[in-house]
């Protein structure tokens, strides 16, 4: 195999990944929405999706980002989100950010007792983004 055929075959697969990190985060976005409905304990909440590769929170008039990126880590492709808070006319600092897997499976430690986070699961995604806006709030 030459050069250019062995380039091809690896973007090729690095396409499909990309493709299939992107439906997990396109689920965690459809996850994000759960949290401005009325089912939801935690009122004011405010939820948009500029894409499929970002999403705006809004919480106590404080606004977030959460986007979306494939990387490589290890020599493994993996999804990976970034938590942020964007400050108009500053650079936005990333606050957290995790990788997950192509079953979906997040970076993050679970709990002792507490089963894997996962980037598709309604539970996960709520503790994971709920987490998130409470360290940035309480640091």
């Amino acid at each position: 195999m030459n050069r250019t055929e062995d380039s091809m075959k690896k973007l090729e697969e690095a396409r499909r990944r990309y493709e299939k990190f992107k439906e997990l985060f396109r689920e965690f976005q459809r996850n994000l929405d759960l949290l401005r409905g009325d089912r939801f304990p935690l009122r004011y909440v405010d939820v948009d999706h500029d894409d499929g590769e970002r999403s705006n929170l809004n919480f106590l008039g404080r606004n977030y980002c959460i986007e979306f990126t494939m990387v490589c880590v290890d020599g493994a492709l993996k999804g990976r989100i970034a938590f942020y808070r964007p400050i108009e006319n500053q650079t936005s600092n990333q606050l957290k950010s995790a990788t997950f897997n192509g079953q979906g499976e997040l970076d993050i430690e679970p709990a002792p007792g507490e089963d894997p986070l996962y980037i598709d699961k309604n539970s996960s995604c709520s503790a994971l983004v709920l987490e998130w806006i409470k360290s940035e709030i309480y640091s």
